[in-house]
């Protein structure tokens, strides 16, 4: 099952409770894979439900958070411009581990492309000034996570069922 990371805004609401509740936009995606279906609530309420992408975020108080994605189909989170592939088109991945231990260079990646992620992340205010092909791209994902928690272990491990 494919999957990748992403950056997306952090959602913010309040419970019937009065509960505040934060989760990453990614968790209100559908998988496009899996249609949508109509179903009653307790209430006798007509709610439509869908399987959503299966994500692992890393989420603190900022706006924003970082997201490991897995799902069959990503064309609904392709859709949302809110919503920044941190690696861009084309890097969609199975085995988390493998991919994230090559270099941009491994990858045959142009300097132009470097560039484009590196300026992407510059303006989440995460520091890269020292990125090159040959850091492996684990490294670029701890610091992305870093900004956002700074004792964000890094990426290596991830599992999303």
């Amino acid at each position: 099952m494919p999957i990748r990371w992403v950056i997306c805004p952090v959602i913010e609401t309040i419970m019937l409770d009065g509960t505040p509740l934060r989760y990453p936009k990614v968790e209100a995606i559908r998988d496009a894979a899996y249609p949508e279906w109509q179903t009653t609530d307790d209430e006798g309420n007509l709610v439509t439900k869908f399987i959503g992408l299966g994500h692992s975020s890393v989420i603190e108080l900022s706006n924003w958070c970082l997201s490991f994605v897995r799902g069959q189909d990503f064309s609904l989170l392709d859709a949302d411009v809110q919503v920044i592939n941190v690696f861009e088109e084309g890097s969609d991945y199975e085995d988390t581990d493998s991919f994230l231990a090559n270099t941009p260079r491994n990858l045959n990646w142009k300097v132009s492309k470097v560039n484009r992620i590196k300026d992407k992340l510059l303006n989440y205010g995460v520091d890269l000034t020292d990125i090159t092909l040959d850091i492996p791209l684990w490294q670029i994902l701890q610091r992305v996570g870093q900004r956002i928690r700074s004792d964000f272990p890094g990426p290596k491990g991830t599992w999303v069922a």
